[in-house]
């Protein structure tokens, strides 16, 4: 049984802002979740998943505690979901949220992290979403960490092209005396499980050097060719030991990767006390609106370093360029927002130990786009009290009213718990205009999530807005919320989004097409214009499925293909509820007209999608088993 506690009214907000008459962010903890921060349950994880899908995100904070929004500011508890009473005592865990099964239910992953490991086992999970009217999660451990290792934050990755999200989870070894080391581990859903397939899709990571302490995980389709790669920070010690560079697994199209750190420019930050940065937090974001995603890392020991996407598959450090503060400090971990709905996204950054105040910086815009300066005292936090010694940090809208909020874990002492801060930009000016975005794929060619796709906004001048994407993990211990929100700027008009789904489909919708501007819109694959199906996707000439035959059938389906040269073919085979049921890999040694036959003999009657993948060619064809 679900157990809710609390729904609390909002009549006490009505005056907060006379604290501070130009705070742009005020503290609602008490007044939205019914306690005062010290009492929130839960630890250091924050996330906004809408998780019951009732269009508002909630709020999740550690291993099994959900704040479900009652869509008036206040939130109720919902402290008994299943998933408590199969999770392993810990001090921390770390979660990401997509739709896996593509049921149109928040599936989850559940990682162990911990300073100690001595008292408990260190595993992953992962947790399926289960209809019936509650929410209600089913499943279990995936994996058990090795002796004395502990993981770090998981993301689902859309690897390679089926629709289906895979999982990838850093490892990160204990402290001295029992210091260990375990790799990192990448999973594909077969069959409704989750199964370690490290070894055939990122093959390095078996190599002893790459037996690595990654702190943070973080996923995006970086280079612009439709499937998306890995960004894992690395936290390490010694310059002269390679095993401590950061990983870049870039994605060759056909979900394998392999490490592109050194070529890309981001396997190091050379400015700390050990000439390598010792990296902890990781997040994507186009801090100068070119239409490419640059990377911010948060290293322990040495700078946290933007890096700017060249477009060419390599990263430049601007840190200094930027206006960032340049110098040694304990940076744990950082995440993008557009605070202030002007176009561009400004930059929240935490520390540990050395100050531990954490530093919000504001993007100068148009004038000095890219270009940095500090605001958090003029926006409303306090610095050396709760804006200190920050872990999970995340935004989302929670009140839909269309400027970001943000929830965050201070750990410093005095003030330890969780801290709900609400946007009151809205209240204070009209000035700047707003669009949430929420994507919905269709399940078969593009996962429900719509996880790695990316979105951009064209203004009536021509000008564009930065790119965006929705993501299953933001940063360390942080997950913002799924719809994606874009701040316009005076832009009272747009001339259209864009979105480039990662299936190769780009579909554009008018302004007219989404009923205008400052509102959430719900953008749905294949519903808008199609400007490219095939955009940045090398197709080899002359390949064609030319048949899946006969449809319906009884208990075997034939697929006929020509492919213009030899290489290997790779079918999969997908039920309606978007599970895999079947994989065929044929290596053919020259081109020509080939025939398939898939088995169906153990499946039950239904509708089921057969995908043909040939390189960075895919297509998926509908057929029906009858018995």
């Amino acid at each position: 049984m679900c157990k809710v506690r609390g729904c609390f009214l909002t009549l006490v907000f009505l005056c907060v802002l006379s604290i501070n008459a130009n705070a742009v962010f005020i503290n609602v903890t008490e007044q939205a979740l019914g306690v005062p921060h010290s009492q929130v349950t839960g630890r250091i994880m924050v996330a906004w998943p809408d998780v019951d899908s009732d269009g508002y995100p909630d709020l999740f904070l550690g291993s099994c505690y959900f704040y479900l929004n009652n869509q008036d500011g206040t939130f109720s508890l919902v402290d008994s979901t299943g998933i408590e009473a199969v999770i392993e005592t810990g001090p921390e865990h770390r979660a990401a949220f997509a739709d896996v099964n593509n049921d149109g239910l928040l599936d989850i992953a559940l990682a162990n992290h911990s300073h100690s490991t001595t008292d408990y086992d260190s595993r992953i999970y992962y947790f399926q979403q289960i209809e019936g009217g509650r929410l209600w999660f089913e499943g279990g451990p995936i994996y058990v960490n090795p002796l004395n290792t502990r993981s770090s934050q998981p993301v689902f990755v859309e690897g390679n092209g089926d629709g289906i999200y895979e999982l990838y989870v850093g490892t990160f070894g204990n402290w001295a005396p029992d210091y260990g080391r375990g790799r990192d581990v990448y999973f594909e859903l077969r069959g409704g499980a989750y199964v370690d397939v490290t070894g055939q899709y990122i093959p390095e990571l078996l190599e002893l050097q790459y037996t690595r302490h990654v702190r943070s995980t973080v996923a995006c389709d970086y280079d612009n060719d439709f499937d998306m790669d890995i960004f894992s920070g690395v936290y390490g010690v010694d310059w002269t030991d390679p095993s401590w560079e950061n990983y870049l697994w870039q994605n060759n199209g056909n979900g394998y990767f392999q490490d592109a750190g050194r070529y890309a420019g981001v396997a190091v930050e050379t400015h700390g006390r050990y000439r390598i940065g010792l990296s902890s937090g990781a997040s994507w974001g186009d801090y100068d609106n070119d239409g490419d995603f640059d990377l911010l890392v948060a290293n322990i020991h040495g700078w946290a370093a933007i890096f700017r996407n060249e477009g060419d598959g390599t990263f430049t450090n601007v840190t200094e360029e930027a206006g960032l503060i340049n110098r040694q400090k304990e940076w744990h971990n950082g995440t993008w927002l557009d605070y202030d709905n002007d176009g561009d996204i400004d930059l929240l950054l935490t520390q540990w130990y050395e100050g531990m105040d954490a530093y919000f910086y504001e993007n100068e815009g148009p004038e000095n786009l890219g270009h940095f300066h500090r605001v958090e005292d003029s926006i409303g936090f306090n610095r050396d009290e709760e804006f200190s010694e920050l872990m999970g940090v995340a935004s989302a809208d929670y009140d839909r009213d269309g400027d970001l909020d943000i929830a965050f874990h201070s750990n410093e002492p005095a003030y330890r718990g969780i801290y709900l801060f609400r946007n009151e930009l809205d209240s204070l000016s009209a000035d700047n205009h707003y669009l949430v975005i929420q994507l919905v794929g269709d399940g078969v060619e593009c996962g429900r999530t719509g996880l790695g796709s990316h979105i951009r906004i064209l203004y009536p001048d021509g000008n564009s807005s930065g790119v965006k994407q929705v993501e299953s993990a933001s940063s360390d211990q942080s997950m913002n919320m799924h719809p994606v929100h874009f701040g316009l700027g005076h832009y009272d008009e747009i001339q259209q989004v864009t979105v480039r789904w990662l299936s190769g489909l780009t579909e554009s919708w008018t302004m007219d097409d989404i009923g205008g501007i400052d509102r959430w819109v719900i953008l749905e694959y294949g519903t808008g214009t199609p400007t490219s199906v095939t955009e940045g996707k090398n197709i080899p000439e002359n390949t064609e499925i030319l048949n899946v035959y006969p449809n319906p059938f009884n208990s075997g389906a034939k697929m006929k293909y020509t492919i213009a040269e030899g290489g290997n073919i790779e079918i999969k085979v997908f039920n309606l509820g978007g599970q895999l049921v079947d994989r065929m890999n044929v290596n053919h040694s020259a081109g020509g007209t080939y025939e398939v036959t898939w088995s169906a003999s153990n499946q039950p009657s239904g509708i089921y999608f057969c995908r043909f993948r040939n390189g960075e060619y895919s297509e998926t064809k509908k057929i029906t088993l009858l018995k």
